[in-house]
């Protein structure tokens, strides 16, 4: 049960002159004077019951001295609280502060205040205690002499009696600042009413008044919930609304922002769920995430990270943990209360704190703190040690604790060098007590100590764990082994490479180096560093910490490896080389080492020659990166001349390599070409030589292959490119492809000759393998052929020395669609081209098509009946439509294959104006008139102009005299008015020979008459209902008329009440309008200063006072006659309720059948079949019913 009031103020007044009002129960101690106030008095110094005084005085006595003052509300007193007449002039604020929620009971007249933290709860007014009259508020606000006033954690309270008048009311114009702050506002007409200045309401409830909150200054809603009001949740009138994170909901309508109105700015408000969300948006400022259940709106919503229209169903509101009543749409609103990113009070209506940044919308973060959703483990989550430029990895699980399904939506990771990846097992709906894991890394880039943050976005908020790690540098890391060049061969010369080595922090590397001999005494595999394994000793060879080492007779039998020790700032790391072959005296070739080169001469030559038995040298270089182990021979030539020159080992029986070098040692060659398998496995190499230049010729085998060879070298023209040509083709067709070998200035070149060229195509269907060999320059495949369709393709031709690519082109399939050129512009009857491309399913021009097709359009008037034949795959047709089109399509067809054109239109001649103007505007006002000329299919004619047209519209008084030019086929008149208020009236543009009419509109001016409904039957002394209604002269409503004290008069004179119903928004509707006595086509005037209105005649029935009977002329006798009586009240109504199922009636001829008259229903009684049977003169029929008689005129029956 709401309370009634408290009864107790304590009024604190500071030092600082800021007061304070804070209620509290009657038993707390007050530390000054006791104050008695009544709140119903409102004139100062008028003493109420037991010598209450005004809350004004009460103010005024409390401020006029220092201390702690008590204003004590009279027991009893139930009237509104009204801070009005400027009395004791504060200087700081005032506030009524209700201490919790406390149990009020009532009884026995009086208010009982109960509970630990007893305070006020609510405020209510009753006319019983008031004098017999309702000021029309629970709390007034009329004065302008403080600074802030506060009403926080209050009800206030109508209960149910008081819907026609303000639970809040505010008219203070000076520069006072007021907030209700945690206050329930219900059964009042309307709950907020405010025309001050600046009002905040924040977490407050306002429910089920008529209206819920009516502005008229400048005020901010935050965090509030607007529901149940019959009328409308928010509105405004003047002046700028700021309304963040309310729920409005229940209402008639939603909000009412109307044109030239105040600015109604809104940000993350859910308004949903109301008969009708908007009833005007037109000066809405959407800020957005913003939410709306249905489409009443409009575009005034336009923000895209607003939810539109969402079909949303809201509950009705309850506490949910707070102190207000708010509005909690639960899971199964999810999809339209999760605002991601939007600005959000701190706190919600129910003061918990939001998940930021993410909040929900509306004035509850529904569902509370994340972490009572989901919990996470580990929780804060260290990663440790991680070296610098390492990834470490680490699982975090998520459990969902609700009792509902949660969707987590994405994980990331902030801070430098973490990042984070949702597992598939976190990609379906968490059920309740389900787990699912996050995938934690971190890649540190710089030493110290890492912190940074796991943020888990979910449908039911966000949750975040603090992350941390220690990234610290590593030693030296060993990117590539170190190895040995060189054969292990007695007196060879071994070169130890270091391999490649990182330093994580870029500091410097220095390197120890030692070479190791080990032997195996167990016939086990190598080992190296010192170290055993397998049976394999290692030792450091004394002396030898070089990177190079000569291979000595104590080494036979033995492994040699090369040790590398790296050391910087982070510490120290060892690698160690793979072991040598075992240590041998050796035998080989004689030109097997590099410095004993075979010479050759000439320009051209052959030379025999076997690599078998031949080893490799420290650093020697690895052929084509493919002759490890190395077994080489080597050759030394010097070029006789400039020129390009070719040296091959084509024809040799085992697969070879060849490299040509320059260099004085074989550790510090450069490499002049390389080559593997230039011919078949055999080597070739084209050398650009300079004459006197010695060239180093190497000869080995790949992975260490031996045998005998032969060795050429000839000056060459080189190959710079091949030319390849070849024609589109069908898929599985077979075409030609030749490829023609050319220098560089795009010579041929006649003497090019390669027996085993290569290719390849794009879609990797070419066939055969291989094409056929180059002849004299050469390559002519003609069975080439592609499996499939392919768009775009290119064959390539390649051999060691060039490669060539033909051309892009197309292997063309069957047709699968014809593609048609965009159509516009098409006039009817005119001619226009249309072209038909037959294309496979990769978009290629099938070009070989010629099979007939078919065509159609939408219109069904396409001319000529086909189109014209495909040649190479192409249709061009000249084609005309007959009549205007708004939408026509052309559609191809073979059958099989289709293809349609762009929607175009077809224009034709004028045919009529399309006419807009507002559905609404006043006398006088400038509004726009566009009228757009249009051909009979609607189409807009572009090109229509015309400099002069005309107009005309029903009311007679349209300006100017014409409207704007046709421009482009519109004319578009901006500053249209008309004079005169007109119903209904729509405008005429005329020009060219044809006219059109607008829709019809209505023209609002001031206020010229009443029009006055009531029904056409009222009975006497019993109330009914009488309407006004304000209306200009064009009979339209108008809406801004109010009067709150018109005038009526009727003919009877006695009319009640004295006055009717005031004037709202354009009507005053009168529920309990009388007149006393019957009378007989009375009317009523309503007057309004000089404006008047009378209604239709209206009949005030009495109760049956006479009867009268009618007899319309002469009758024959014997022939039948209609009688009629009918019952009437005093001033001859007929009285419509009357019903008599026995009349009697007697004539003076005594011979009047039938025997009893009709009976009366619904006041009359009509006998159609009445007659006398004898000739009588000055005949009359006297007709009786219950107590009332009455004769009929004198009548003749002849």
């Amino acid at each position: 049960m709401q309370a009634s009031i408290a009864v107790v103020a304590v009024l604190v007044l500071a030092l600082s002159g800021v007061v304070s009002v804070t209620l509290a129960s009657r038993a707390s101690a007050a530390t000054g004077n006791v104050i008695v106030a009544c709140p119903k008095l409102v004139t100062v110094g008028s003493p109420g019951s037991g010598g209450c005084v005004s809350m004004d005085t009460a103010i005024a006595q409390a401020t006029a001295s220092a201390g702690d003052d008590t204003i004590e509300l009279e027991n009893g007193e139930y009237c509104p609280i009204d801070i009005s007449p400027a009395v004791g002039h504060p200087t700081g604020s005032i506030a009524f502060v209700g201490r919790g929620m406390a149990q009020v009971e009532e009884g026995g007249g009086t208010t009982t205040v109960s509970g630990p933290t007893a305070g006020l709860s609510s405020i209510r007014w009753d006319s019983a205690f008031c004098g017999g009259s309702n000021p029309g508020y629970d709390v007034r606000v009329g004065r302008d002499d403080f600074s802030h006033l506060t009403f926080k954690n209050l009800t206030l309270d109508g209960n149910g009696s008081g819907k026609a008048f303000d639970g809040v009311e505010g008219v203070a114009h000076g520069s006072p600042f007021v907030a209700l702050d945690d206050v329930i506002i219900q059964h009042a007409g309307i709950g907020v009413h405010w025309v001050g200045q600046d009002l905040t309401i924040t977490r407050s409830t306002i429910q089920n008044n008529g209206t819920g909150v009516s502005i008229g200054g400048n005020a901010g809603i935050f965090n509030d919930t607007i529901y149940g009001n019959t009328d409308v949740g928010l509105t405004g009138t003047t002046f700028e609304i700021v309304a963040n994170n309310d729920t409005i909901s229940g209402n008639g309508y939603g909000i009412d922002a109307p044109p030239s109105a105040s600015v109604m700015d809104l940000s993350n408000d859910l308004i949903a769920d109301n008969q009708t969300d908007c009833e005007h948006s037109n000066d809405v400022t959407d800020f957005g995430h913003n939410v709306t259940g249905d489409s009443s709106c409009g575009t005034t919503f336009d923000d895209p990270s607003d939810q539109l229209n969402t079909g949303a169903t809201l509950p009705a509101p309850g506490l949910n943990g707070g102190d207000t009543p708010s509005i909690l749409p639960g899971n199964a609103a999810r999809g339209y209360v999760v605002d991601h990113g939007a600005s959000c009070p701190l706190l919600d209506q129910r003061g918990a704190t939001r998940e930021f940044p993410h909040c929900d919308v509306g004035s509850v973060q529904v569902f509370g703190s994340t972490a009572a959703v989901l919990s996470v483990s580990p929780d804060p989550h260290d990663f440790g040690p991680v070296n610098v430029g390492t990834t470490a990895h680490s699982l975090e699980q998520i459990t969902n604790n609700s009792g509902n399904p949660v969707v987590v939506q994405n994980a990331s990771a902030s801070g430098v060098g973490f990042s984070a990846a949702m597992n598939s097992s976190c990609s379906d709906e968490l059920e309740p007590g389900d787990s699912c894991n996050v995938t934690l890394s971190d890649h540190p880039t710089a030493s110290g100590t890492q912190s940074g943050t796991l943020t888990i976005n979910t449908d039911a908020g966000v949750r975040t764990v603090p992350l941390s790690a220690d990234a610290v540098y590593p030693p030296p890391h060993n990117d590539a082994a170190p190895w040995i060049a060189g054969t292990a061969v007695v007196g060879s010369h071994l070169v130890g490479h270091d391999g490649g080595w990182t330093s994580s922090s870029a500091a410097t590397i220095t390197y120890q180096r030692k070479w190791l001999r080990c032997t195996d005494s167990g016939g086990g595999d190598g080992g190296g560093g010192g170290e055993t394994a397998n049976s394999v000793s290692c030792s450091a060879v004394a002396g030898a910490t070089g990177t190079t080492y000569d291979v000595a007779p104590e080494d036979i039998g033995a492994t040699l490896e090369f040790e590398v020790t790296a050391h910087d700032d982070n510490g120290d790391t060892t690698a160690t080389s793979d072991p040598t072959g075992i240590v041998s005296e050796g035998s080989g070739p004689a030109n097997d080492q590099f410095s004993h080169a075979q010479l050759i001469t000439g320009a051209s030559g052959t030379v025999d020659g076997s690599n078998i038995d031949a080893t490799g040298e420290g650093d020697e270089p690895d052929n084509a990166g493919v002759s490890a182990p190395i077994a080489s021979v080597w050759y030394a030539w010097t070029a006789p001349a400039d020129g390009m020159y070719r040296f091959g080992l084509c024809g040799t029986t085992f697969d070879t390599t060849l490299g040509v070098y320059s260099g004085a040692t074989v550790d510090a060659l450069t490499s002049i070409a390389e080559n593997d398998d230039s011919c078949s496995s055999q080597s070739q190499v084209d050398v650009d030589a300079t004459a006197g230049q010695t060239y180093d010729i190497s000869v080995a085998g790949n992975s260490g292959a031996t045998g005998s060879f032969t060795l050429s070298w000839a000056k060459v023209v080189p190959v710079d490119h091949f030319s390849v040509t070849l024609p589109n083709a069908p898929a599985g067709g077979a075409f030609t492809v030749i490829a023609t070998a050319r220098d560089a200035a795009g010579n041929k070149i006649t003497d090019y000759n390669e027996p085993a060229p290569t290719w390849s195509d794009l879609s990797g269907e070419l066939s055969p393998t291989d094409p056929q060999p180059f002849v004299n320059g050469v390559s002519k495949t003609t069975g080439a052929s592609i499996a499939d369709p392919t768009h775009g393709d290119t064959v390539s031709v390649t051999t060691a020395a060039a490669t060539g690519t033909s051309r892009v082109f197309n292997v063309y399939g069957p047709v699968d669609h014809f593609v048609l050129n965009p159509v516009s512009g098409v006039s009817a009857g005119n001619s226009f081209t249309v072209t038909a491309t037959a294309q496979d399913a990769l978009g290629s021009t099938v070009a070989n098509y010629s099979d007939p097709t078919t065509w159609s359009d939408t219109s069904g008037e396409l001319s000529p009946a086909a189109p014209a034949a495909f040649v190479n795959g192409v249709s061009s047709t000249s084609a005309t439509i007959t009549d205007p089109q708004t939408d026509d399509v052309i559609e191809v067809s073979n059958g099989s294959a289709t293809g349609d054109t762009n929607h175009f239109r077809v224009l034709g001649a004028l045919d009529h104006f399309a006419v807009t103007v507002p559905a609404n505007f006043d006398v006088g006002s400038n509004v726009k008139v566009t009228a757009i000329a249009r051909d009979s299919a609607g189409n807009k004619l572009v090109t229509y102009d015309d400099p002069s047209p005309a107009w005309l519209d029903q009311s007679g008084t349209l300006s100017p005299s014409d409207p704007h030019p046709f421009v482009n086929g519109v004319s578009k008149t901006t500053g249209a008015s008309i004079a005169d208020a007109y119903r209904a009236d729509t405008i005429t543009v005329v020009s060219g020979g044809e006219a059109g009419v607008s829709n019809p509109f209505n023209v609002h001016g001031p206020v010229d008459h009443f029009g006055v409904v009531v029904a056409p039957n009222v009975a006497a002394g019993a109330p009914f209902v009488v309407t006004a209604t304000a209306r200009d002269a064009g009979g339209n409503k108008v809406s801004a008329f109010n009067d709150a004290s018109p005038n009526w008069s009727d003919l009877s004179g006695e009319l009640s009440p004295s006055n009717p119903a005031a004037f709202v928004n354009g009507v005053s509707q009168t529920t309990t309008a009388s007149i006393a006595d019957p009378y007989r086509a009375d009317t009523i005037t309503v007057t309004s200063g000089a404006v008047a209105g009378t209604s239709k005649p209206v009949s005030v029935h009495g109760p049956i006072d006479h009867l009268t009977v009618n007899v319309l002329h002469d009758v024959t006798h014997g022939g039948t006659f209609t009688v009629t009586v009918t019952a009437r009240d005093t001033a001859g109504n007929v009285v419509l309720g009357y019903n008599d199922t026995s009349p009697a009636w007697s004539d003076l001829s005594g011979s009047l059948s039938p025997t009893n008259p009709a009976p009366f229903v619904n006041g009359v009684s009509k006998t159609t079949t009445a007659s006398v049977a004898n000739a009588f003169h000055a005949d009359a029929i006297t007709e009786t019913s219950g107590t009332f008689t009455s004769t009929s005129n004198k009548f003749n029956v002849t």
